[in-house]
């Protein structure tokens, strides 16, 4: 039986064409199965990665519990300090308080020891008068007739001092006396 040429000839382009076709798309899957390869190896990859990234997170977090814990002891430790410190400057402004009276009555004192040393001077230079003019009056009852007797060079006249040895003696004596 004789084939048309015609037909054989078409027959053979389609089946040409059909395999061409069929290596095409043989050649597609090759390729897509390279692909999907490669990207199930990223998957697998991906997956690794993910379970590092987990196993890292997993111990960040650990991390951040301890930090946690620990920034909950340190906040106990700083509020007792700042509790402590508290009661201290309370105690300071107390003993301001306290020390503040004590220096005001220290003024006090102060201002009453000068007073009585401005009173005690005051009778002081009054012995001290006293004592010249008895000394002066012994000397002159002392003395025989023909002169009138000179008053020392010590005595005080109107609360000026001739400024002598004398005068420094009788300050001595004075102060020897009262010591005792």
């Amino acid at each position: 039986m004789l084939l048309n040429p015609r037909l054989m000839l078409c027959i053979r382009i389609k089946v040409g064409a059909v395999l061409e076709n069929m290596l095409l798309n043989l050649q597609l899957m090759l390729y897509i199965r390279v692909k999907v390869g490669t990207v199930l190896e990223d998957m697998l990859f991906n997956l690794q990665l993910m379970f590092s990234i987990r196993d890292k997170v997993g111990a960040v977090l650990e991390d951040m519990q301890l930090n946690l814990q620990l920034m909950l002891y340190i906040r106990i430790k700083v509020g007792t300090v700042l509790e402590d410190m508290q009661l201290h400057l309370r105690l300071m402004l107390y003993i301001r308080g306290k020390v503040g009276a004590v220096l005001e009555d220290m003024q006090l004192n102060l201002q009453l020891m000068l007073y009585i040393r401005v009173k005690v001077g005051t009778v002081l230079g009054d012995m001290q008068l006293n004592l010249r003019l008895m000394l002066y009056k012994g000397q002159s009852r002392r003395s025989a007739g023909g002169h009138a007797a000179q008053p020392p060079a010590d005595v005080v006249y109107k609360g000026q001092s001739r400024g002598s040895v004398g005068d420094m003696l009788l300050n001595l004596r004075l102060m020897l006396y009262i010591s005792v």
